[in-house]
């Protein structure tokens, strides 16, 4: 597995859309010091290839 961070104090964690969508969309999630930072689409998904869907960008 490869690191994703560039900044050694941020953590990338995995997870999934908690929306129920025959996709469900895989997610990263940036974190550093226990705050979130970024949400974004996780671009190795077979299906959204790093897409988000809207319930999830507003």
């Amino acid at each position: 597995m490869t690191d994703l961070t560039i900044d050694p104090g941020i953590k990338t964690f995995f997870g999934g859309c908690p929306h129920d969508c025959p996709d469900t969309c895989a997610m990263l999630y940036d974190v550093k010091d226990g705050r979130l930072l970024d949400v974004r689409g996780n671009p190795d998904h077979p299906y959204t290839r790093g897409g988000l869907c809207v319930k999830l960008k507003d």
